[in-house]
């Protein structure tokens, strides 16, 4: 999202003019004041310590929707690939801050919006969602860092995605079990190099 440098920046180093941005101290606080240049899916991170600080959660998602429309948290769902604590005391690769999600319930014949933000400081990986028979299922891709798309024809519904990427699909599931997947080169963290997302989708 473009915004003026001193609200996106490194503390000491961003700014305007002679205003740069603060270094935020425990128990101080810095006001970001700006309008949005248009609707899509953004999002937000740290810049100070990003290694530890990014491994403790400090991301997120950023939707801004356009005037008079409604955010509906049933159909409009969001994932955050990035880092996050792991079950060995250490930092490991996560799906939405947790290294496995747990199944989501949707429902056959809704169409749901999936904003996929990647924030793992890693090489590019694949992303993939599947039927229950491992067959490649369709979306369509609406949107891409913020930027609207024209609603396209059902493509298959896999994309290669990099860090600092968005994408927003539209997707009408089957009855059955669908299974989003993120495939990363391997690491110490995540041997498998794997985040997985689960839909048991009902009638």
């Amino acid at each position: 999202m473009e915004l003026e440098s001193v609200f996106d920046g490194v503390a000491g180093y961003s700014g305007i003019g002679s205003t740069r941005a603060p270094l935020i101290v425990p128990g101080d606080s810095f006001t970001v004041s700006f309008t949005p240049p248009r609707a899509g899916t953004y999002m937000y991170h740290t810049h100070m310590d990003e290694e530890d600080q990014l491994a403790a959660g400090m991301y997120g998602p950023i939707i801004v929707l356009e005037p008079g429309e409604r955010y509906d948290s049933e159909t409009d769902l969001s994932f955050i690939i990035g880092l996050g604590p792991n079950n060995r005391g250490g930092r490991g690769r996560s799906l939405n801050g947790a290294l496995r999600p747990a199944p989501r319930t949707l429902r056959a014949g809704v169409t749901y919006r999936l904003r996929i933000i990647n924030l793992l400081p890693a090489p590019p990986g694949n992303l993939e969602l599947t039927a229950r028979d491992s067959s490649i299922d369709s979306w369509r891709l609406i949107s891409k860092d913020g930027a609207s798309r024209l609603r396209a024809r059902a493509l298959p519904a896999r994309v290669r995605i990099g860090v600092g990427e968005a994408y927003d699909f539209e997707w009408t599931p089957r009855a059955g079990e669908s299974v989003l997947t993120a495939r990363f080169a391997a690491d110490p963290s995540a041997p498998a190099g794997i985040l997985q997302q689960r839909f048991v989708v009902r009638p």
